[in-house]
């Protein structure tokens, strides 16, 4: 799926950014659900905001993008904070690059919405009482042309692939509004859904 552009605008993007971005807000303020956790799949990490947090945390991380600009920009700052996390490219457009991957207690993937035959594959990689964790956009932001309908976060997707979904949180930033989806292959994390 090309989201908000392809590998190239992504790859030239990542080439022109300077820093690094923090984590997501939301994902620091959740970490307790992540508790008795070890193993975290970051999908379209990106340049590793996301995973260089968890890895920090002492998860071991294993992020995965399209961008080869964002991987060696997520190499560059885990080296210079002594940090070991395990990167892949691989188009999320393909559910059979999957294979390549192993299996994990959390699976996290903000800011990008998967087809819905890769989101029923990830089930491979999710251990049986792990969670998998979605964020991203709930609607169009009029002050972002770039977000159209086909990235928006549909829990349908995940209801289809058998998921349970433990967890909705609806909320907004500034003008643009988004949705977090916690979801398990079992009931088993329904205690906690007060939490969320």
């Amino acid at each position: 799926m090309e989201y908000m552009g392809n590998q190239q605008y992504w790859d030239q993007k990542f080439c022109l950014r300077t820093g690094q971005l923090p984590p997501e807000q939301l994902l620091t303020e959740e970490l307790s659900l992540f508790a008795g956790k070890h193993t975290v799949l970051d999908l379209a990490c990106g340049d590793g905001r996301n995973a260089l947090y968890l890895a920090g945390q002492g998860f071991q991380v294993t992020a995965v993008d399209f961008s080869s600009s964002g991987l060696e920009r997520l190499k560059g700052f885990a080296a210079q904070e002594r940090l070991h996390i395990s990167t892949k490219q691989m188009d999320l457009s393909s559910p059979e690059g999957l294979e390549q991957l192993g299996r994990y207690d959390v699976i996290l993937c903000n800011h990008y919405r998967l087809l819905s035959k890769t989101a029923e594959r990830l089930k491979e990689h999710l251990e049986q009482d792990g969670i998998l964790w979605i964020n991203g956009f709930a609607e169009c932001s009029p002050d972002n042309p770039s977000i159209q309908p086909r990235d928006l976060i549909d829990r349908q997707d995940y209801l289809d692939a058998g998921y349970q979904l433990l967890s909705v949180k609806e909320y907004p930033v500034g003008e643009r509004h988004f949705v977090r989806l916690i979801l398990s292959q079992t009931d088993s994390f329904a205690g906690n859904q007060e939490k969320c």
